[in-house]
Parts: C-alpha cells; structure tokens; sequence
C-alpha cells in the first residue's frame, strides 16, 4: 500500500472541508507534525485570527468552550517555530481561559459549551495536553482526573461520552469508539509534555493508557477497524477510532511509554484504516460530521490520518525519538 501516496490526496481534502474550532486545531496539528510546516502555520496563523475572549478558531461562541482548545498545541508549536509573540501571546490567552474563565461544574471539570451543564469526553483531548506543555501540569492532570471520575466505567474499562450534570446521567452513556479515541490520544500527548520530575503522575497515566489500549485491542474486529460503538456489533464499521488509537499508539512507542510490541496493533488499525481511503483522498467509514451518529467523512479522519502517518515515522525511528516540540 502506498501511504504516503494516499496522504497526498488525504491532505488536499482536509484543506477543502468546512472546519469547526477542534477541527481546525487537529488540521493544524496533522500538517505541523506530518512535515509541512508552511500549511500548518497558516492554519495556526487563522486560529489566532479568529481568537475571540480567549478561544481561537472561534466558529460559534455560543458553543465554542472547550473545542477551541484543540489549536492550543499548533499554536505553541507555532510560537517555537517563528519566534512571533503573536502566538505566545495567543496561547496566554488560551490557557487563562481554561484556567480562569471558562465555565465549569462544581468540582472544577470545564463544561463542554458554555450554555450546557454538560460535559463531552472528547474535551479532555482538547484541554489537557495544551495545558501541559504552557505550563500548567498540576490543572491538566485535575481536568484528566475529572473526566475519568466522571466518564470512566470501571467494570468495563471505557469512556462514555456524554454527561449532564444537571441531571446527573448520561446523555450518551454508549461507548462510543472515538472516546476511546480522544481519551488515548489526551494521555499519549500529555505524557510526552509532563516534566520529568513528575514521575509518579507519568507512571499513573501510562498505566491508564495501556489498560485502554489493551481494552480497545479485545473490540478490534478481524478487518483491523472498530464498530462505532465498540462493544455493540450492531453499530456501523467506522475508520476514525482506529486512526486515533494507532497515532496514540505510535506516539507513545516512540516516547517510550509503551512496549513496541504494540506497533503490531498499531500497524493493524493503520493498515486498516488507510485502505479506507478513496480514489480522491477521502477516508471513508469515519463517523461523519456535522453530527457523528452516521457512517460517513469528517475533517478530523482526515487530520488522524496524517497524525497516524507521522507518529508511526517517528515511532520506527527509535523507541525514544521525538520532534523537537
């Protein structure tokens, strides 16, 4: 199969599609760490354009809380790469939203949109590994423990999606695979940014991070891909999930916080989901967007793929070789 042939055409689609605010941080994201920088500062640079009371990429305040956090990392990548105050100063921002104002239930985990008492699993991804590498570990690692307290089923070692505090219940208690997804990928990321002398906190969520992707591993189906919801056969085949997975996989092989044993794994959901992509460059069977319950397309299939692609160059490398950032 040739990968990097269908990224090309992967790439091109990702720039066409109409993007929300986490779904133009994981574009930015996928096109920093893939290689090309030039697109992927351009991403960034519209990111801080559209910074509105804190949060980039700002597509519709009334719900743009948390998902704009998704473009905190490019936007420190950015900073690292140009040296341009623009983009600390855009990042300051950012983190003294999430810190200071952004709305949030009474034990401190950030709500999902400011006008709902609600909370989505999928905002632990978009908080936690930006607060870790602005400098605020101890706020990212409460956020982590937040979610998993909440969201966390221990009897079946999965995420549930989508919790209203007000009545306290699951709006969507279902494990959804992309969960999953965002769950593996927040601990994968936030374990490369922990300082080193966080020790303890490093081994607790690498701890975490195995025991989802071996839980996730007994749900892969013989194709290498997922069921939508990952323990309910009678849900679509989607692609998203296990790009998401195998690019938290790869990234924590090639930090060193997992055994390369689990490349294997790694290079199953891969192969997989890279034989979903179509003639043009669409991966196809991702959860589709706007609204995700229906097999379809989706910006952020896209970006995973391009961040599944760069993670597994960095992962074959060295079991311990990672970007600068």
């Amino acid at each position: 199969m040739d990968y990097s042939r269908k990224v090309a055409r992967a790439k091109r689609i990702l720039l066409s599609m109409q993007r929300m605010s986490w779904e133009q941080g994981v574009a930015a994201q996928a096109f920093l760490e893939y290689g090309d920088k030039e697109t992927g500062l351009l991403l960034a640079r519209e990111a801080v354009h559209r910074q509105v009371n804190g949060k980039p990429a700002v597509t519709f305040e009334e719900y743009d809380s948390v998902d704009p956090g998704a473009n905190g990392i490019p936007i420190l990548y950015a900073y690292e790469l140009t040296g341009d105050e623009k983009y600390k100063t855009a990042a300051d921002k950012l983190a003294d939203w999430f810190l200071n104002k952004a709305p949030r239930t009474d034990e401190g985990l950030l709500y999902h949109n400011p006008h709902l008492r609600k909370t989505l699993i999928d905002g632990v991804y978009h908080i936690a590994p930006f607060l870790t590498k602005a400098g605020y570990p101890q706020e990212a690692l409460k956020q982590i423990e937040g979610f998993r307290k909440i969201h966390y089923n221990t009897a079946a070692k999965l995420y549930s999606q989508y919790w209203d505090d007000e009545k306290k219940a699951f709006e969507k208690a279902a494990f959804w695979g992309g969960a999953q997804g965002w769950v593996a990928c927040a601990l994968a990321r936030t374990l490369r940014y922990l300082p080193d002398s966080m020790r303890d906190e490093k081994e607790d969520l690498q701890d975490r991070l195995q025991e989802l992707v071996d839980t996730c591993g007994g749900f892969q189906r013989e194709d290498g891909l997922f069921h939508d919801v990952m323990d309910d056969r009678s849900t679509f085949v989607e692609t998203t999930a296990a790009l998401m997975l195998s690019f938290a996989v790869y990234s924590a092989v090639g930090d060193g916080f997992l055994d390369r044993r689990y490349l294997r794994f790694a290079d199953s959901m891969r192969h997989a989901a890279f034989g979903k992509v179509d003639d043009e460059g669409f991966v196809q069977g991702a959860c589709g967007a706007p609204y995700f319950n229906t097999v379809g397309t989706s910006a952020e299939a896209q970006a995973f793929l391009m961040l599944s692609e760069a993670a597994q160059r960095t992962a074959a490398r060295s079991p311990h070789s990672r970007p600068a950032w």
